[in-house]
This record gives C-alpha cells, sequence and structure tokens, in this order.
C-alpha cells in the first residue's frame, strides 16, 4: 500500500509508504519538496506555461552522464533580463530594452553588443560612437576588417555608400581586378574617379588632379595649384 496526502497516493525512494508534505495536490496544483525525474516533461494549456524560480534560482540544461550545463536565469531589479550562461561563464544577455550583449571567453566582458534603441552594433567593444551604426575595436589598440573572397573568380571587393534610389553614390574598390584602390562617386551611380595602383601611381578619369601645399608657422597660406590638361 502506498500513503496519500491530499488525495495523492505515494511511496518514498525505499519503496515504503511515507506522509508528510514532499508531495502534495490541492486538487489544482501539485507540489514537491525535492527532485522529480522523469523521461521527458509536456505541458499543455491554452494560456502561458510557467517556469518560475528564486532570485538566485535559474534554469539548468544539462546531461545526465557529461559534464558542464547551460543555464537560462532572469536579472536585474525586476527580472526582466534573460541570461545565458555555462560553467560559471555568461554567455549572452538579452536586455527587456532590446540590448543584446554577447561575451568573450572568460563571459566578463560583451564584445558583440547590439544597442536597440541606437539602433547601433559593436564588435569588439559595448562602448558605441555616437549616431555611428557600427563601432568596432580591435586588440592592443589595432581595428581591421578583412574583406576575403569566397569565390576566386571574384577578384575584388568594394565597400558601398547606396542612397534610398538603390544607386551606388559612393565606392571604394579594392583588389586584383582593380589593380590597387579605385575611389567612385556620382549621385546618379558611382562611375570611377581616381585610381592609385599596385605601383604607387595616381590617375584620375579626367587626367587632372589638384596640388595642396600648406604652409608652416603664422602667415602661412594654402596653395592649390591645378595639374593636367
Amino acid at each position: 500500500g502506498g500513503g496519500t496526502s491530499n488525495g495523492v497516493v505515494f511511496v518514498n525512494g525505499s519503496g515504503t509508504t511515507t506522509s508528510g508534505s514532499a508531495l502534495t495536490f490541492n486538487g489544482s496544483t501539485l507540489d514537491v519538496t525535492g527532485t522529480v525525474v522523469a523521461d521527458g516533461l509536456t505541458v499543455a494549456t491554452s494560456g502561458a506555461a510557467t517556469i518560475a524560480g528564486t532570485d538566485s534560482g535559474y534554469l539548468k540544461i544539462s546531461h545526465t552522464s557529461r559534464g558542464g550545463d547551460y543555464r537560462l536565469q532572469t536579472s536585474g531589479v525586476t527580472a526582466d533580463n534573460l541570461r545565458l550562461s555555462s560553467a560559471g561563464k555568461t554567455l549572452g544577455l538579452f536586455g527587456s530594452n532590446g540590448d543584446i550583449s554577447f561575451y568573450e571567453d572568460t563571459g566578463t566582458t560583451p564584445k558583440f553588443f547590439w544597442d536597440a534603441s541606437a539602433e547601433s552594433l559593436g564588435i569588439g567593444t559595448s562602448s558605441l560612437v555616437a549616431n555611428r551604426m557600427l563601432t568596432i575595436s580591435g586588440s592592443n589598440g589595432v581595428s581591421s576588417i578583412a574583406l576575403v573572397r569566397d569565390n576566386n573568380s571574384v577578384a575584388s571587393g568594394t565597400i558601398d555608400a547606396i542612397g534610398s534610389d538603390g544607386l551606388v553614390d559612393a565606392s571604394i574598390g579594392l583588389g586584383a581586378s582593380v589593380n590597387g584602390i579605385t575611389f567612385s562617386t556620382g549621385a546618379a551611380g558611382a562611375t570611377e574617379k581616381v585610381r592609385i595602383d599596385s605601383a604607387g601611381e595616381l590617375t584620375t578619369t579626367n587626367g587632372k588632379f589638384n596640388l595642396i601645399t600648406v604652409g608652416r608657422g603664422a602667415g602661412a597660406v594654402a596653395s592649390n595649384t591645378a595639374v593636367g590638361a
């Protein structure tokens, strides 16, 4: 036989009849003090399914025989932020304001940060430059962007400024097919205006460029001299 507690028949882990408050059921709520081991869990409801814990608690996802686990934990004064962690390290933080942070390998500093209100992204930093969609900060004071070709038949890449009409207003071309660096401008579709080739020579499409000389010291002035036809 078994014991009953608020209408629930049960036995303890030793297989003997037990009583007390470890397992209670009041007709609508099942309350278990301790650990529930089950083959699966299905929550069927037409409303919201709730998993609740204390401020210091978390939802742990782990394997029964493998080390490590993933933890979901609410944080903040109103517990409205969601933190994802593993092995005691923070992996990501999702704020109720829409901000998203992904952390570096120690789990202490966010290195990929989305500022929802500013609609700006930070790579390598969470300190964004005002009025910039993208802020990049590298290690040891060095920031760089690599353009990597995934198709060897395409020998160059571009950095484009595109207007609301879909046309390229300005462009910088890089790579072997342009034999160096090209600068293109044009409000109705950018075309090449200046090229610096692999030999370091500068050419323009109209054969002209201006040499600007700025003097030094008090009273110095700038002169602008046109060169070319």
